[in-house]
């Protein structure tokens, strides 16, 4: 499968090294406003760089197109790949809101395949919890406690991440996604059961930490924090069920690696039992193993379930319902930036 890159920042970057690490997926051109990023990653990557969108969308020999540019430009890019006949796989949330994403949908021709990029489903431990959880080796799940902590960076109150405008929202959003994706993979459908909304460090219009009590299916409850001002990045996932637990740590990076815990309830009870602590290697293999299974898709032949833009849908309105119910609350501690 040929392969056009829209969008050549650190996540172009990932994705350009995820199509080249694939014997069957070749990359043809990419595009980036910035010129100089642009002919930096096709110099890297050995493909060739478009001066536009619409030059690399009438490439004939590419199939498909992965965006990864920041949320409010991702509409109308989709939208024009999918009319110039390609598949797309598209960074998460698949624009700014749950409107531009149902657009995105009506305009997929029933022969395109239109993606969302939750690697969070591709991580080594994420996929054997997942599998677990499926055997039954915990019993039946009854609740999740998730915390996912991005440590942020000087000056990040000036980028495009923490603007309403151009983000559409502030952690809950990006990444917390990526942990909403895995709950509901887990569990079922969500509803949420409780909020809080704040924005302890940077004076923007996003909130920098959310806290969510959701429910997932009939019977699983799930306790969730996002951060964007923890000290340390940090990713923790408790699966809890009525007869173990699992517990995920990492997943690789600044986050350390991935560790999946694996523990029998009242185990001390079951001499012939042994807890399992599996330590994946630190290498991000989550871009390369989701794009396969996009590949797969695309092909009509089995695979793990890449995201579909009805995933990231239901997800989006969860989100908008959140933020329409919660007001952002902002402490009295002294904010660390200037006004945007």
């Amino acid at each position: 499968m040929n392969f056009g890159i829209i969008g050549c920042g650190l996540m172009g970057k990932h994705r350009a090294q995820a199509v080249t690490a694939i014997a069957q997926a070749h990359l043809i051109s990419v595009f980036d406003p910035s010129e100089n990023r642009a002919l930096t990653l096709a110099k890297d990557f050995h493909c060739s760089a478009d001066e536009t969108v619409q030059a690399l969308l009438a490439r004939p020999e590419i199939d498909a197109v992965v965006i990864a540019v920041p949320h409010y430009l991702s509409k109308q890019i989709c939208i024009d790949a999918l009319h110039a006949g390609k598949h797309i796989f598209c960074e998460k949330p698949l624009g700014l809101s749950s409107s531009e994403c149902e657009e995105i949908i009506r305009e997929c021709p029933p022969d395109r395949t239109a993606a969302v990029g939750f690697n969070y489903r591709f991580y080594p431990g994420v996929r054997q919890a997942m599998r677990m959880i499926t055997d039954g080796s915990i019993g039946a799940l009854t609740h999740l406690r998730c915390v996912l902590g991005h440590g942020g960076r000087p000056g990040m109150e000036f980028e495009w991440k923490t603007s309403k405008a151009q983000c559409g929202g502030g952690s809950l959003l990006d990444p917390g996604i990526h942990f909403l994706d895995l709950i509901r993979q887990a569990g079922g459908e969500l509803a949420v059961n409780g909020a809080a909304l704040t924005r302890s460090f940077w004076e923007v219009d996003v909130e920098d930490n959310a806290f969510l009590l959701l429910s997932a299916g009939e019977t699983v409850e799930a306790q969730v924090h996002i951060s964007l001002t923890e000290w340390k990045s940090r990713f923790s996932i408790d699966f809890f069920g009525t007869d173990g637990q699992l517990k995920l740590r990492g997943r690789s990076g600044f986050y350390g690696p991935q560790v999946l815990t694996y523990n029998r309830r009242w185990e001390w009870l079951q001499p012939e039992f042994t807890a399992t602590r599996t330590e994946y290697p630190l290498e991000d293999v989550s871009f390369t193993d989701e794009l396969r299974a996009f590949i797969a898709t695309v092909e009509g032949r089995s695979s793990e379930p890449v995201g579909t833009a009805d995933d990231c849908l239901q997800l989006l309105r969860l989100v908008e319902g959140v933020y329409s119910a919660t007001s952002i609350a902002t402490p009295k501690t002294a904010l660390a930036a200037t006004v945007r």
